[in-house]
């Protein structure tokens, strides 16, 4: 495979075989540029393999998460078995299921090879350039290569991306969409070049030394599948619609023509229907009006509220008779005492004492409401 890798495209390419898609990629990366790693599908090889691998050699344990378990004094991978504890109480179910199976080297067998195509990219490594028009020849061949692939397999996309890697080692990557499908080697050069432009004017002294290019294309989708989506499809869309309402229109007037005395019937039988009386009795006085006839759902509510507050204050006036009469009973008694003593014929009431008549407490009461 490196072999036919580097007949095709002139590039080295680095290897790993190993009896899981985690170990063949933390393989891939240890011997390169031009290098291959083989870990042999035992238990003790495996586990030794992967004891003293340093745990940022593992796809999917970034700088933050290095950080982290390095506050644990986790290191190195077989330090993720034995702090295991820890880890299930302070990470995530999921973050700790991922680190044990990665102390444990347990990942996938399976490779998706027929899954659909996301990005499609051509990139090269060659001497250290500084020169800005070395930068643009090189440029305008990754873009040539990159037109020509697209266009064999006849697709277009939306989004450009140009990564370039430092003598320093260092990777950066900037990326323009537009807003419309691209595959031409003009368009592509154009949007790459300006991306290039913004790299080397945020470049301290625009002094920027390279060792590798690329060139991507993502956000990918045939090329007939853009002109299935231009004018005369957006008029086909609306004829299509305009035709789908005038015949729902037509129905509508069909149906309205072939039942005209059914709805007639219907509204008369249900105007029949909110005719029917109902009945309202008061909860206080047990007295029945009709609604429809004499009382609203308001008069009814009035009606209600005045029964309620009429038992409030007969009570009310009650209990002032039972003061006043407790009162005047026990005046009375000091009166009846004081004349006993003084020997004024204790006992008996004195003539000229009336009594007081009793107040009607219903008259007293219906002064404060009218008559239903």
């Amino acid at each position: 495979m490196r072999f036919r890798i580097h007949q095709k495209t002139l590039l080295t390419a680095s290897a790993g075989i190993g009896p899981n898609t985690m170990l063949a990629k933390i393989g891939s990366d240890m011997n390169k540029p031009n290098g291959q790693t083989f870990i042999s599908p035992t238990r003790d090889d495996v586990m030794k393999f992967i004891s003293d691998l340093p745990i940022r050699k593992v796809n999917g344990i970034g700088k933050v998460s290095e950080q982290m378990l390095a506050s644990l004094q986790i290191v190195k991978c077989r330090h993720l078995y034995e702090a295991r504890g820890k880890i299930v109480l302070l990470f995530t179910p999921t973050s700790a299921f991922f680190f044990i199976r990665v102390a444990l080297a347990c990942s996938s067998t399976h490779l998706e090879a027929d899954s659909e195509r996301k990005s499609m990219s051509t990139e090269r490594t060659f001497s250290p350039l500084s020169n800005p028009e070395d930068f643009r020849d090189t440029l305008k061949e990754l873009c040539e290569s990159l037109a020509e692939n697209i266009e064999q397999e006849s697709i277009q996309g939306k989004t450009v991306t140009l990564k370039i890697k430092t003598i320093d080692f260092e990777l950066r990557t900037r990326s323009r969409s537009s807003p419309v499908p691209i595959g031409s080697y003009t368009e592509i050069y154009k949007i790459a070049n300006d991306l290039l432009k913004q790299e080397l004017e945020h470049t301290s002294n625009n002094k920027l030394s390279l060792r590798l290019m690329g060139v991507g294309l993502s956000k990918l989708e045939s090329a007939g599948s853009a002109s299935k989506g231009g004018i005369k499809q957006f008029l086909n869309n609306n004829n299509k619609i305009s035709d789908d309402n005038q015949q729902q229109k037509l129905d509508e007037d069909k149906t309205e023509d072939e039942t005209p005395y059914k709805q007639e019937e219907e509204s008369v039988k249900v105007e029949e229907e909110e005719e029917e009386e109902e009945l309202m009795s008061c909860p206080i006085c047990n007295v029945t009006y009709t609604a429809s006839y004499k009382y609203n759902l308001n008069d009814f509510n009035t009606h209600v509220d005045t029964c309620l507050n009429r038992q409030t204050i007969r009570e009310m006036l009650k209990e002032d008779e039972q003061a006043a009469s407790s009162s005047s009973t026990q005046q009375q008694a000091k009166t009846l005492k004081r004349e006993t003593k003084r020997g004024g014929g204790g006992g008996q009431r004195g003539r000229g004492t009336k009594r007081r008549k009793p107040t009607s407490t219903s008259s007293t009461i219906d002064r404060f409401f009218p008559k239903i």
